[in-house]
This record gives C-alpha cells, structure tokens and sequence, in this order.
C-alpha cells in the first residue's frame, strides 16, 4: 500500500516535472520564435534603410575585397548597374579606376579597419566629375568579416565652399584679385621661379591722380574708373598672367615665365592703351592715365624684397612726372636685398607729386 503510494506520489511529481519541462519549452521555442523574428524584422529594417539611404553603401568581403552588395543610390549617382559593381573590387570598377589611392586604401582598411577620406573625387560612367566623402569600416556580421563604405556626395557642398573661397580672394569692385589673393599668387608663382629658375616680372600700376577724378566727376565715378581699369588690364594679359586690386587705386601684376625685355613691352602697351581709350561715364569721357613700376628678375630672392623693388619703381615714375613706367630689370638676388630706409631715402620722396 505504502509502495503504491510512494509510486502514486512520484507519478504526480513526474507529471509536474513533465509541466514543467513543457512549459519551458514552449517558452523556449516562443523566445527562438520571437528572437527569429526580430531578425527577420531587423534584416528587413537594414535592407530597406540600405535601400533607401541617401548616401551611397559598399559592402565587401573582407577577406577577397570583393563587392557583394551595392545599394541603389550609389549605382545611380555613378551611373553603373548592380550588376556591374558585384564581384570587382573597389580598383576595379570604374569610378575607382583613376583613384590611386583606391587599392592603398583597401590595404590600410585591412590593416586599421578603417579608413576616411573628407574629399574624393569620382568619375560617373557618363563622365562626370562627383566629389564624395568616403569611409569605411570593418565588422562581423554572421561571424564573417565585412567591410561597409560609406559614400556621401558632397558635390554640392564643395561648390559652394569654393564659391565662398572664391568670394575669399575676389575684390567686390573690380572682380579682379583683393590683396590678399594677389598675395597668393604672387607667392606661388614666386616660388615656382625660384624653383624652376624661370623669370618673373611683377609691377604696380597706379592711377594717376585718382582723387581728382573723385573729387571733380564724383565717387561713383571713380569706382567706374576702377572697374574699366581692371578689366582693360585683365584682358591685355595672358590667362595665366594675375591681377589684383593691392589697394585703393593700385594694381598688382603678375606676369611669370618674362623677362624685362618682353615686359616692357607689355606693360609699355598696357601704359598707351590706357591712355588712349576714354572711359565713358554717364555720357562724359573722363580720361586717365595710369603709372607702372615693374621689377623682373628669376631665380632665388626674397618675396617680401620684390614687392618693396616694385614700389620703389612706382615712386620712381610718378616722380618723373607720372603716365610711364619705370623699371628694375635683370636683378640678381643681391638687389633684393635693398632695405625700408634705402626706398623711403628723402632723395626718392623729393617730388611732392610721390604723395598722390
């Protein structure tokens, strides 16, 4: 009796063990349900956010460096189908090819898994010219490693901050170079003189006794002068020659890769043209004459000595009585050297005319 009890007494405990082990696997199997469908849920989530991203995706193989998934705003902005990104690798493909920084890249990602770069420039098939910023990373998906690029365009944004650099070096009168962009360029196409050995002649153009022209025609007028100044010199000169506003009513020239003799003659038909054509403002013909002190020399120098050689040239031509042009031809790097205290000598400011 005592045994059938006992046995009794287990079968209910089996039965609640057996409950017991049911449950749980029920709520096993509802947690793998559930978790299955979370992924489900969450692959589809990533494939329609990989799918509609404004931004371009790359996935590659980690090991090969092969594409295996482009999303659909990449293949459009560069203008290749699915087809023809899976299976190559970034160096491969078109958009790269001109890249050479493309398979270095893929090297250093397999070694940092990472790797950015803020401006790259791309071909599109048809091509044109996209600027994109690009970076990638590595990770594991499915414990398989994966390389996932990032691809922005920032075509538009590049535009506009070259517009705003543009605007940076661009006198707002004139349209030619402001000081500062004048410098620029004056300072590379120095540098690449004294690099390569190749002369270079610079001069400042003055005009003359602009403030009477305010002073008699207005200052309205005078911006006018300005403006047909700038753009009759701008276009004497070659595409590759400068030009830049250096303040109030002077210019600065830059004319790289001439000697003296050739510029004189540039600048001496600068000089004439000047004086020849009127400048029409408000039905009246004001006329100007502009005066020009032109420094040549190649080699090495000091930039800061060149500018200074330049204005003392100018000096010289409006002592001497102004609507010419006066030159510091064929400098060795000795003449460069000419101090602050030797230019502003009293012999040099003797004419009161130096002052306008």
């Amino acid at each position: 009796m005592e045994d059938r009890q006992k046995t009794k007494k287990q079968l209910i405990a089996d039965s609640v063990t057996l409950r017991q082990q049911i449950t749980k696997s029920r709520a096993l199997k509802a947690k793998r349900n559930r978790v299955q469908h979370s992924l489900v849920d969450s692959e589809l989530r990533y494939r329609r956010l990989f799918e509609a991203a404004q931004d371009g995706i790359l996935i590659l193989d980690g090991a090969t460096g092969q594409i295996i998934d482009v999303n659909p705003f990449l293949a459009n902005l560069l203008g290749y189908s699915h087809k023809d990104f899976l299976g190559k690798r970034l160096w491969e493909i078109g958009p790269f090819k001109d890249v050479e920084q493309s398979k270095d890249a893929y090297l250093e990602l397999q070694k940092n898994d990472y790797v950015r770069y803020e401006h790259l420039p791309l071909g599109t098939k048809g091509g044109q010219k996209v600027a994109v910023e690009f970076v990638s990373n590595v990770y594991f998906m499915d414990h398989v490693r994966v390389i996932q690029c990032n691809i922005r365009d920032i075509t538009e944004r590049r535009r506009i901050e070259e517009e705003l650099e543009i605007q940076a070096i661009t006198d707002a009168l004139t349209g030619v170079l402001n000081r500062r962009g004048i410098m620029q360029r004056l300072e590379g196409e120095f540098s690449r003189s004294d690099r390569e050995n190749n002369p270079l002649s610079v001069a400042l153009l003055d005009i003359d006794h602009f403030k009477l022209v305010n002073d008699t025609y207005g200052h309205a007028a005078g911006d006018t002068v300005l403006r047909v100044v700038a753009k009759q010199t701008k276009n004497m000169l070659r595409k590759y020659d400068h030009i830049g506003r250096f303040g109030g009513d002077e210019f600065l020239l830059i004319i790289p890769g001439v000697d003296a003799d050739k510029a004189k003659n540039v600048f001496e038909r600068l000089r004439s043209t000047i004086e020849e054509r009127g400048i029409n403002y408000a039905g009246t013909v004001i006329r100007v004459t502009v005066s020009l002190g032109v420094v040549s020399c190649s080699g090495s120098g000091s930039l800061d000595r060149l500018t200074i050689l330049a204005d003392q040239a100018l000096y010289q031509a409006k002592n001497n009585g102004r609507n010419r042009v006066e030159y510091l031809m064929n400098l060795p790097t000795a003449s460069c050297e000419v101090s602050m205290a030797q230019i502003l000598a009293p012999s040099s400011l003797s004419n009161p005319l130096c002052s306008a």
